[in-house]
């Protein structure tokens, strides 16, 4: 890119560079610089426009420096509401779901194979929560509108359990419908949830007598 100048003095590639990237930014008076007028002092015009720009240069930098410190602030803010969490993940059982199926080993399973659901839970806690004793509250709701609940203790900052679903009690549910997985402490309140989308409190309507 070339630059041309006016003045008779050739222009330095700082010079050049500074005018480039004010020319990127809008034309505007630069207040806090004195003008020439009345001074008595000669100012050439490569001078003026040189100290116009480079103020505009610099407000440009001040400005883009604020907007990345906003920036990297708040995405410092949305990791640490995901620092600690509980996370379920539902997964299909059967006769893939053996290992042998896939190495292709002699497995007296595979005559007849798991049938089923199972839930994968893991989580995050600090270390001061384990002091408080807590635990993962898993609440199912089946197919049948039957419901049931299981508890796992807490007793280390990341960890996982695991729910299963199989076979006659498959069979006689239906399969899972819904479920919710909470860390709740000894104290009775919810430290963090995760509910399936479709989770809702189920409501029970009892039969009037005759």
């Amino acid at each position: 890119m070339n630059f041309r100048s006016n003045c008779k003095t050739p222009v330095s590639r700082k010079t050049a560079l500074l005018k480039w990237v004010a020319s990127l930014l809008p034309h505007q008076p630069a207040a806090g610089f004195p003008s020439s007028e009345g001074t008595g002092q000669h100012s050439s015009p490569c001078n003026s426009l040189e100290n116009h720009r480079f103020f505009l240069v610099l407000k440009f930098c001040n400005r883009l420096f604020k907007n990345l410190i906003l920036l990297v602030t708040g995405a410092l803010c949305l990791t640490g509401c995901q620092k600690y969490y509980i996370s379920v993940c539902q997964q299909w059982v059967d006769a893939r779901y053996l290992a042998s199926t896939h190495v292709n080993t002699p497995d007296p399973r595979q005559e007849n194979p798991p049938i089923g659901q199972m839930l994968s839970m893991d989580w995050r806690v600090p270390q001061e929560l384990l002091a408080k004793k807590p635990r993962i509250e898993l609440s199912l709701i089946f197919w049948d509108y039957t419901e049931d609940k299981k508890s796992y203790p807490i007793d280390k900052r990341m960890g996982w359990a695991t729910y299963k679903l199989l076979n006659e009690e498959y069979d006689r549910t239906g399969g899972i419908l819904t479920y919710k997985a909470e860390i709740v402490t000894e104290d009775g309140k919810v430290y963090r949830e995760w509910k399936h989308q479709l989770w809702v409190n189920l409501i029970k309507i009892e039969k009037e007598e005759d």
